[in-house]
């Protein structure tokens, strides 16, 4: 589920039978205006929404996907994601978008397309999330052995060539 800034708007997405007498699944995203409630827009074969301002990031498949204000496909970002939810998340501005490849966490530039690695070691990352203010990224892991997952967070700086310097990443759960 994902609420525009203004909150004016809500999306979310399900999995459901694609008709009565077929036993294939379908993905679909709503999008409720709640200012003109129930108007609400079906949006076949995409899933998990996250507003940026006014656009709207979808996955199609294994590609991340733009839609506008007004929920026209605005085109591929031209990354590859992980086909599971929470795999991809926008900074707060929509300049970044934070998402999973090959187990680790990459970042696009929706400026420049330039892409690099977040993270970068054996151990497995995943739902990447940008903090509101955009100086953290906190992702998941469950590489250190079997507690189940661990938060992690690291600090972003801006650094050379446009590319913002990611601290060393620092665990933030408690064994207990």
């Amino acid at each position: 589920v994902s609420v525009n800034a203004d909150a004016t708007r809500i999306a979310f997405s399900i999995n459901e039978p694609n008709s009565a007498n077929d036993n294939t699944r379908v993905d679909r995203t709503f999008v409720a205006e709640l200012a003109a409630w129930p108007t609400v827009t079906r949006l076949e074969g995409v899933t998990d929404p996250v507003f940026m301002g006014s656009e709207l990031l979808v996955r199609s498949g294994d590609r991340l996907t733009v839609l506008n204000a007004n929920l026209d496909n605005q085109g591929d970002l031209g990354v590859p994601v992980a086909d599971r939810f929470g795999s991809a998340s926008p900074s707060s501005d929509g300049r970044y978008v934070a998402y999973e490849r090959n187990e680790q966490i990459w970042v696009l530039d929706r400026t420049t397309s330039q892409t690099w690695e977040a993270t970068s070691a054996v151990l497995r990352k995943f739902a990447p999330a940008f903090s509101p203010d955009g100086t953290q990224l906190a992702f998941l892991s469950n590489g250190l052995g079997e507690r189940g997952f661990d938060l992690w967070v690291a600090e972003l700086r801006p650094g050379a060539d446009g590319v913002p310097a990611i601290g060393e990443p620092e665990r933030m759960t408690v064994d207990m």
